[in-house]
């Protein structure tokens, strides 16, 4: 559903539904939310930004995407990877 989001918020966004991931993406980048990471393919990240771009976002708005996201601490069990995006938001919220 809807929520509002601010700068004080961090955002993961990953599910199945490239639609869906899209919105929630151009909503937390709209609310100047701290932390929007993105967890996918390359291919699909690259089509989402395309797409994102053709919609109007511009392109210093898709640079605060995390995406990669994590820290590249070379885990690669699903609790590994999890750790490195924790790591990962723990960092940008001591900037």
């Amino acid at each position: 559903g809807d929520c509002t989001l601010d700068e004080c918020h961090f955002v993961l966004v990953m599910s199945h539904d490239f639609r869906r991931d899209k919105e929630v993406v151009k909503q937390a980048l709209a609310s100047g939310c701290e932390y929007v990471g993105l967890l996918s393919s390359s291919k699909r990240r690259d089509q989402m930004y395309t797409e994102l771009r053709e919609e109007g976002v511009a392109q210093t708005e898709l640079e605060r995407i995390s995406s990669p996201v994590g820290l590249n601490l070379k885990g690669r069990t699903d609790a590994e990877i999890a750790i490195s995006i924790v790591a990962e938001i723990v960092s940008f919220s001591h900037r």
